[in-house]
């Protein structure tokens, strides 16, 4: 089998590929680089979408060597959407126990990816804004600090589904996972919408921070089931019609167009008995 003799141009199928070892490739580094020269020698980009999309799906490449492969490549820039079975624009599963430095999905067993699952940005870079964090056991948890503590990667999605899991420990905790934000930290002049789940008082809902001032705009109404983890999700148009469910049924909507676009996604965790996982945009 040819494993080291990858032309970065010249092609015109992955087929012309498949008599190599794909999981015994030795640098993958190579494989993206040579995929990355083949798009710009054809001068094409759907010509470079077309091979990513043939290697996702590929009957002799792994889900996590293919994971691995899109990691390296340009090609995790560009709309993938509907070309796998399944394709995350973002996705952190934690299961590396990490918030820097992180594991792709081929060194690990643990991720939650299932068959032709993937994600254009896997396992992102972490940055504790104050207080101390930690993942462990497969999730995020804030170990000391105050009730303002952030902690942000960055993120740019404005439009599409954000979805994860979360869990209150103690009933007097609560939790905010800020969706879009135009700075890491949500301040006095950062702008942007979150999750907002509150034990104590009983709360789920949606709110928006503009100029300072927050305001709900999609109340969940009453809330009981504070220390049973649960899945949040909010979807969003190019409309700005935002929409908010609980363990799948519906809290309500909204149209709201104050803020369009974003940086940062934040978890904001009041207590240390907080925890966050599951995080996926698509």
């Amino acid at each position: 089998m040819v494993q080291d003799n990858i032309p970065a141009a010249g092609y015109t199928l992955l087929s012309e590929l498949d008599d190599l070892t794909w999981d015994s490739y030795p640098a993958v580094a190579d494989l993206a680089t040579a995929m990355n020269s083949k798009s710009v020698a054809n001068g094409a980009t759907l010509i470079g979408t077309f091979d990513v999309n043939a290697i996702l799906v590929h009957a002799n490449i792994t889900d996590s060597k293919a994971q691995e492969v899109l990691n390296g490549t340009a090609y995790a820039t560009i709309d993938l959407t509907h070309l796998a079975s399944i394709l995350y624009a973002w996705h952190d599963d934690w299961a590396d126990n990490k918030l820097t430095s992180r594991d792709n999905r081929a060194t690990t067993a643990a991720s939650i990816l299932g068959a032709n699952e993937f994600a254009q940005k896997f396992r992102p870079e972490w940055t504790v804004q104050s207080g101390t964090w930690n993942a462990d056991a497969g999730y995020v948890t804030k170990t000391n600090g105050t009730a303002h503590d952030h902690l942000s990667t960055p993120s740019t999605f404005a439009v599409g589904t954000w979805e994860c899991d979360f869990k209150l420990d103690v009933d007097n905790s609560y939790i905010r996972i800020v969706i879009m934000n135009n700075e890491s930290v949500v301040s006095a002049t950062s702008d942007g919408y979150y999750v907002y789940a509150h034990g104590s008082s009983n709360f789920y809902r949606f709110d928006k921070r503009i100029n300072n001032v927050s305001t709900t705009i999609i109340n969940g109404g009453a809330w009981a089931n504070h220390t049973t983890q649960q899945t949040t999700k909010v979807t969003r148009n190019i409309s700005g019609d935002f929409e908010l469910f609980l363990e799948g049924v519906s809290e309500g909507t909204v149209t709201d167009t104050d803020a369009t676009t974003s940086l940062y996604i934040i978890l904001w965790h009041t207590y240390v008995n907080c925890r966050t996982d599951n995080l996926k945009v698509y």
